[in-house]
């Protein structure tokens, strides 16, 4: 595992239903501008990071945060194959998966695994805030 926030820290203290993310990418310049991004947002909390396939697959099953966001070409274990052993798991965390494909294959192939969402790293930084909350609304 790679970076995991402290627990005590994740409620705004208001009634406001937090959102837990967790952050999956090999690349910690674009973990970092992500999480900078979603910790503007009062409703969205990033809970853990992780570098490789499995340990975002740890760090799903520790922390069971809301939503993984999760990049398709990460060492040890693939995005897709993270999504096919949460399936398998039967795990309610909702996934979004932020990519440099763009290809239609990886799109139809990540939604079969039961992605909730698909968007391309160029995205603008507000869809990405709009699609964390989209998936979990989707699961309400």
């Amino acid at each position: 595992m790679d970076w995991i926030k402290d627990a005590d820290m994740d409620t705004t203290g208001d009634d406001i239903k937090v959102t837990r993310v967790v952050l999956a990418d090999d690349h910690p310049m674009i973990r970092f501008g992500i999480r900078k991004l979603l910790e503007k947002e009062d409703d969205i909390v990033v809970v853990g990071e992780a570098s490789d396939g499995r340990a975002a697959l740890e760090l799903v099953e520790a922390l069971q945060p809301d939503v993984l966001l999760l990049d398709l070409e990460m060492p040890v274990l693939k995005g897709y194959e993270v999504a096919q052993i949460l399936q398998d798991m039967g795990s309610r965390v909702r996934i979004l998966v932020l990519s440099a494909y763009k290809d239609k294959y990886y799109t139809l192939q990540m939604l079969q695994v039961g992605v909730s969402a698909f968007l391309a790293k160029e995205e603008a930084p507000e869809r990405v805030v709009a699609a964390v909350r989209q998936v979990v609304q989707a699961d309400c």
